[in-house]
């Protein structure tokens, strides 16, 4: 008879799900769990939705072509909102990574990869962008900068 107690473990390319985790501190555990209580979810239900949410493209129409863009260079100055609602300036020279839609070859969900984004312990950021963002894009004037430049209105 075995020593362990339970069921056998499987190899992880077999395994029917996958656990993400998060660490948070006290303080901000104490504000989920007053939150989660008043909104009637679990946490799991409320992690699940917040990892589909950020996996979901934002599919939009650009008059460029994902040949266009794919792997260029693009310096990008734009504001993006913060979880706490508050809007932060990005600035920076990053990669277009784009996706194509799978029906509709029109449709794109474009990002902007940043390798080393400035901020403690950060290693990478990909931002996803929104139509009216998508919409501002044109070739840089400076090849010597970047291939194409995405900058919102101040």
């Amino acid at each position: 008879m075995s020593a362990k107690v339970g069921r056998p473990r499987i190899p992880e390319d077999q395994a029917q799900a996958v656990l993400y985790g998060a660490r948070v501190s006290r303080q901000e555990a104490a504000t989920i769990n007053r939150k989660l209580d008043e909104s009637d979810q679990t946490p799991s239900e409320v992690i699940k939705k917040a990892l589909r949410d950020a996996a979901r493209p934002q599919w939009t129409v650009s008059p460029w072509k994902y040949e266009d863009l794919q792997g260029k260079q693009v310096e990008f100055r734009i504001v993006i909102a913060r979880q706490d609602g508050r809007l932060v300036p990005l600035r920076g020279v990053g990669k277009f990574s784009i996706l194509r839609h799978a029906h509709d070859r029109s449709r794109l969900a474009i990002q902007i990869q940043i390798d080393q984004p400035e901020g403690p312990g950060v290693r990478s950021l990909t931002l996803f962008l929104g139509q009216s963002v998508v919409d501002r894009i044109e070739r840089h004037p400076d090849p010597a900068v970047a291939d194409f430049r995405c900058l919102e209105q101040k």
